[in-house]
């Protein structure tokens, strides 16, 4: 039986991850090389902590359509 799961997500342009580094947009105050704006690093690796409490995991990956980073959230169904 497949599981069934709810998800909820959203992707941006830019910057670009190399597939090596899009588990590291998780980590606490990991900011992309040469990134501009601001911003501390944190924004993600709270998601990660709040769906981890809910039972939930978060997953990165590449937008085919922006062509830049796609960040999920998924929820098992019970």
């Amino acid at each position: 039986m497949r599981e069934r799961r709810a998800r909820a997500g959203g992707a941006r342009q830019r910057p670009r991850h190399p597939p090596s580094e899009r588990q590291r947009v998780l980590d606490r105050f990991y900011r992309v090389p040469g990134a501009a704006g601001h911003g501390s690093g944190l924004g993600l690796a709270i998601v990660q902590a709040v769906a981890r409490r809910h039972g939930a995991r978060v997953e990165v990956g590449e937008s085919a359509e922006l062509g830049g980073a796609r960040v999920g959230v998924v929820w098992p169904v019970a």
